[in-house]
């Protein structure tokens, strides 16, 4: 049975949200957004829902979280039966993309027989951050972003340098939800507009901060604010008792996340569905 989490479902939600560094804690911030959302201004943006057994006691077996248009699955059904009703809820589902550990995508795409050609499947190491490297506190340029708006900016422009077309609203709305569940935005400024952008998220109660969005501007390159933003974000996460975490896009990332005390322990995945 797949059914809509409510705000009453907070302890199970946790839970699973717990098992999963990386997706668990996006899901429990949008959960948290959700909850906080008492004008119900997102519920076009995100829905969550539960899946549970098939026994007597219906005991909860993954989530699968809807923001704009990514699904991202925390757990896994457990029988064939769960799994069949799982890929038939989502054929139900507005197109998108499903993003969970590569192991659960690679069983989702083998047991229905999901064929997909090109950029249809991506993957790429998750990170943890291990090694302390710190920055000296005066050399760090990196503050909280006075603009969501402006920040937003610096995120679209990125996006649509490596051909994908976003609208500025979206990014905003998305950014806006992820700030009322747990999110904070940093950056670094020259002549007072942001060069350098990231975030995370820290969501009350979760265990990990989950670092998102990480961008400079091309002319600004390679004179460090990136690591800055990093560094920043980390003492963000460790001042609030989390460990920061990553999804990392490409081996030359992982490599320059492993500079900056990261190391890859798993491998997530999305498909488009």
């Amino acid at each position: 049975m797949i059914r809509l989490a409510t705000a009453e479902e907070k302890n199970q939600v946790l839970s699973l949200c717990r098992t999963d560094a990386w997706n668990g804690t996006a899901v429990w911030c949008a959960y948290l957004s959700r909850c906080a959302d008492i004008h119900n201004a997102d519920w076009q943006y995100s829905d969550l829902w539960i899946g549970c057994s098939e026994s007597q006691q219906a005991k909860e077996q993954y989530l699968l979280c809807r923001m704009g248009h990514t699904y991202y699955l925390v757990g896994k059904p457990k029988s064939d039966a769960r799994w069949k009703e799982l890929e038939h809820f989502l054929s139900m589902q507005p197109k998108g993309k499903l993003v969970s550990d590569s192991r659960t995508v690679w069983e989702y795409r083998h047991r229905f027989e999901k064929k997909v050609q090109g950029e249809a499947v991506r993957s790429g190491p998750r990170m943890i951050y291990k090694t302390k490297i710190p920055i000296k506190s005066q050399l760090c340029k990196a503050t909280e972003s006075q603009s969501l708006w402006a920040t937003c900016e610096v995120l679209v422009q990125e996006k649509q340098n490596v051909g994908v077309s976003v609208s500025k609203d979206d990014v905003a709305a998305g950014m806006l939800f992820q700030k009322r569940g747990g999110g904070k935005f940093f950056e670094v400024c020259k002549e007072g507009r942001p060069v350098s952008v990231g975030g995370i998220l820290l969501p009350d109660k979760g265990k990990f901060g989950l670092i998102i969005d990480i961008c400079t501007l091309p002319e600004h390159r390679n004179q460090g604010y990136a690591a800055q933003i990093i560094s920043k974000l980390c003492m963000e996460a460790e001042a609030a008792g989390k460990i920061p975490v990553l999804d990392c896009a490409s081996q030359k990332l992982e490599q320059y996340y492993a500079r900056l005390g990261f190391q890859t322990v798993n491998f997530w995945q999305s498909y488009y569905c």
